[in-house]
């Protein structure tokens, strides 16, 4: 019979337990056939700082060398917070945005810098402007079934400085947080579709770089399955 012993009128229950023994190091995980990161998720660009170099990093970290193409796309998010490609998308800077290199290779492990340059025309609304830089990566050779273009992108949303900007300084900024799913959109030529993963986006008529840290998109998965996800920060009210 156990009896538990008394401090100051207070009964102290003893509690035993076996614990299994855990080693002080573990076996990493396996990669993935295919992981491909990009970060930032999201760039917004205020009106003070259109002319700043801006880059993204796309990361392979998958089994397999990866051959990557980058593109820009027009798009629109309604009130719901669902997206939907337009090449007629109002206030779109598709036109303003170039990206590159276009094409590159990465071994697995390897990591490459794209450079983002915006050139904000003289006849501009002001306001707020976006578009959608897509990293993709051709369907996996070899891959059973329907074959996906395996896509990972992220807006970028440019302020032109104006009389619109000037107002938004006046008043209290407010950003609304939009999280969108992953989108299958096809099929398109050949039959191919187009797996996009836009993550976690702020829009905002004025923002300070600190205010939306830096998050990342993944894609991954094996020849026949992918999953995604998006590391996002904490919104913190104002």
């Amino acid at each position: 019979m156990l009896t538990l012993p008394h401090i100051s009128g207070a009964v102290l229950p003893v509690l035993l337990a076996l614990t299994p023994i855990v080693p002080a190091y573990a076996t990493p995980p396996e990669p993935s056939d295919f992981t491909l990161t990009v970060s930032p998720s999201r760039m917004v660009v205020p009106a003070d700082e259109i002319g700043q170099p801006r880059q993204f990093t796309v990361t392979n970290g998958g089994r397999s060398a990866i051959d990557v193409s980058t593109r820009t796309a027009s798009f629109v998010v309604d009130s719901t917070g669902e997206l939907t490609f337009r090449s007629d998308a109002a206030r779109t800077a598709i036109g303003w945005v170039t990206v590159g290199p276009e094409h590159f290779r990465l071994a697995p492990g390897a990591a490459k810098l794209v450079d983002l340059r915006i050139a904000v025309p003289a006849s501009a609304e002001p306001g707020e402007h976006q578009v959608a830089v897509i990293f993709s990566t051709p369907p996996p050779a070899g891959a059973r079934g329907l074959s996906v273009r395996r896509s990972v992108g992220a807006p970028v949303y440019v302020t032109v400085p104006g009389d619109a900007v000037e107002a938004g300084r006046a008043g209290s900024a407010r950003a609304t947080g939009v999280v969108l799913p992953l989108h299958l959109v096809g099929p398109t030529v050949g039959g191919l579709v187009l797996l996009l993963l836009l993550g976690w986006m702020f829009r905002r008529r004025r923002v300070r770089p600190a205010a939306v840290p830096p998050a990342a998109s993944t894609l991954a998965g094996d020849g026949d399955h992918q999953a995604s996800s998006t590391s996002a920060p904490a919104h913190r009210g104002r």
